[in-house]
């Protein structure tokens, strides 16, 4: 039997010992603490009471199993009750394991479904000049126009702007306006660099090229007046931008006219 007498062993494993509680547990506590007052009369001769034909009722018996051959009754312990640390060990072990394959297998699927969209994924030709696939000398130098349109137009407006306000000297409003117009020229001479030019414009291409090539180099000096504190540069910048402003708008409005003439059927593959 165990210390605290609820588990016995039966020869082969520890058993809980049946508690049988009465019906009626609290009828003893009837009446209790209750004094009944002293009666003076005559009491009566106290009689044994009768014997009860009732037979005490016996307590549960426990069949008990045989104990097995040469094994001897183990330890009592308490913690048999407790937590199974072995089982939840086990299926913590599991769980981890899972998650591990998960992983792999998204990860397995992800770099397969990468390499089958790289090795689908159609080759795209570059080529070093711009414009139309089926050329004609009417649709290059369409392409030329169309691509010259609007960095022209702000040229136009930076040429205005710098002849304004670099008019009072080297102020901010100056440099700013300056710096401007640098930028503006960086995009318009690799466009002109980059496309195939036709024959049918090309007289009127030439000039404009090199007078953008001057515009820029006319107004870096005058940047580089600023940057030196030196007048004498800025003004000389200035002055040929002033120059070059207005001739390179008529030299773009010639080659527009000139692409009027060019032959409108296809030459290219």
């Amino acid at each position: 039997m165990s210390p605290d007498g609820k588990w016995i062993w039966d020869g082969a494993q520890w058993r809980p010992i049946a508690v049988h509680e009465a019906a009626f547990p609290n009828w003893k506590s009837v009446g209790a603490g209750f004094v009944p007052e002293t009666d003076t009369r005559a009491q009566p001769v106290a009689m044994a009471p009768p014997r009860s034909t009732r037979e005490a009722i016996s307590p549960p018996s426990y069949r008990l199993a045989g104990p097995a051959p040469n094994v001897a009754a183990p330890l009592w312990r308490q913690a048999s009750a407790g937590l199974d640390l072995k089982r939840y060990g086990r299926m913590a072990i599991a769980a981890v394991a899972l998650v591990v394959v998960i992983v792999l297998v998204s990860v397995v699927a992800t770099l397969a479904l990468s390499a089958r969209q790289n090795s689908s994924a159609p080759v795209v030709a570059t080529t070093s000049k711009g414009g139309p696939t089926a050329r004609s000398d009417s649709a290059l130098a369409a392409y030329v126009i169309k691509s010259l349109e609007t960095p022209m137009a702000d040229l136009r407006d930076n040429s205005l702007l710098v002849r304004q306000t670099c008019a009072a000297g080297m102020t901010s409003s100056c440099w700013d306006s300056v710096t401007t117009m640098d930028n503006n020229l960086t995009t318009i001479l690799p466009i002109l660099d980059k496309a195939t030019i036709p024959l049918c414009i090309s007289v009127q291409e030439g000039p404009l090229r090199t007078d953008l090539t001057n515009l820029r180099a006319e107004e870096q000096l005058a940047l580089k007046g600023f940057n030196d504190g030196k007048k004498s540069e800025f003004l000389t910048g200035y002055a040929q931008v002033v120059r070059y402003g207005p001739g390179v708008q008529t030299e773009f409005a010639a080659v527009k006219s000139a692409a009027a003439t060019c032959d409108s059927a296809v030459t290219g593959p």
